[in-house]
């Protein structure tokens, strides 16, 4: 991996768009993707689903940001914390955010810089579109992950 590929901000938002608020992640990657595609500094996926593949660029990278969302909380809101690293946690079979922090780890990088975006939804079945609290939620949304990128607190 060459320098201009280690981006300083690395958006990842994932969720699937057929499972009602389970795409939020996903729609909001699709939405900021343009403001940064000429901007080597950021980069941006928006996924259905994590990958192996991602632990490359998120061990290299100075800030990462996931992006999804959550049964837990309040229909709509949105929290921005950081990515704790929980041993106590249930790993399953899925990707999760902290299973692909474990490439950083070993390359001394920690959990540091790294946050996640959450979004609650109420609804996650298949056949689903977001929700219309979801879809009025968006650019809300949006505004945390352009004030993340530009280092502003939320």
């Amino acid at each position: 991996m060459s320098e201009t590929d280690c981006p300083e901000a690395l958006i990842i938002a994932y969720g699937d768009p057929s499972k009602g608020d389970d795409g939020v992640g996903w729609a909001v990657g699709q939405a900021v993707a343009p403001h940064y595609e000429d901007n080597p500094a950021v980069k941006v996926h928006a996924l259905q689903n994590l990958t192996v593949d991602l632990a490359d660029e998120i061990a290299t990278a100075e800030r990462v940001l996931f992006i999804h969302a959550t049964a837990e909380g309040e229909p709509g809101e949105i929290r921005l914390q950081p990515l704790q690293d929980d041993e106590t946690q249930v790993v399953h079979d899925d990707l999760t955010p902290r299973t692909l922090l474990s490439k950083r780890v070993e390359q001394g990088n920690s959990f540091q810089n790294v946050s996640e975006l959450l979004i609650s939804g109420s609804e996650f079945e298949a056949d689903r579109r977001l929700t219309a609290k979801m879809v009025n939620n968006l650019f809300g949304v949006i505004d945390h992950v352009l004030k993340w990128v530009e280092g502003e607190k939320t």
